[in-house]
């Protein structure tokens, strides 16, 4: 679903290593930041339709 880290990568990270408080709000950040670009994207997109129909 984004483009950058995946879903799979992040449950390893979470389960392979000790997570500091510190480390899990980065990781929680980058990806509500992936999520976020990504509704953008598909807000861009369903506006740009709805305008050339």
């Amino acid at each position: 679903m984004f483009s950058g880290i995946s879903e799979k990568e992040i449950r390893n990270i979470l389960k392979d290593q000790k997570i500091e408080n510190e480390q899990l709000v980065c990781v929680l950040d980058e990806v509500f930041r992936q999520y976020t670009r990504t509704i953008e994207h598909e807000i861009e997109l369903k506006i740009h339709e709805s305008r050339y129909r």
